[in-house]
């Protein structure tokens, strides 16, 4: 797994899989529901265009976005959880980077769902290996 594995996937899953609302209705922030409205989705995907370092990836996993008010799941359009993307960061952590749960657990800046999902998968290494031989079967 590479970050431009990671940025590709994402960037796609933002440009052809889903886009937000064009209502001029709410063109900064969110929506009256709380979903990401354009202003906020570009600068997502401004983020993800982007994603080169390490340094960006531990920015992404740790939460820090969510202190920053870049809020990268989008709201309610829960970008991360519904792009498929976390089986990715998992194994780019966990293979790329050699991070133990122990050592993620001490990078965690602010819990958010990605971080919760995260931890979750080191429990199910298993799962995550057969999920990659899959993929290359297919």
């Amino acid at each position: 797994m590479t970050l431009d594995e990671i940025k590709n996937h994402m960037y796609k899953y933002m440009v052809d899989g889903v886009q937000p609302a064009l209502n001029s209705d709410y063109m900064n922030g969110y929506d009256d529901t709380g979903h990401c409205a354009i202003s906020l989705w570009n600068r997502i995907l401004n983020f993800w265009s982007k994603l080169d370092s390490n340094r960006d990836f531990i920015y992404l996993v740790s939460g820090k976005w969510a202190t920053d008010g870049l809020d990268l799941n989008g709201g309610r359009s829960y970008i991360l959880s519904l792009s498929n993307v976390v089986p990715l960061l998992f194994e780019y952590l966990h293979f790329n980077l050699n991070y133990s749960l122990q050592d993620y657990r001490e990078i965690i800046y602010n819990s958010t769902e990605l971080s919760d999902e995260l931890q979750d998968m080191y429990s199910s290494l298993p799962a995550i290996r057969n999920q990659k031989i899959n993929l290359i079967i297919e």
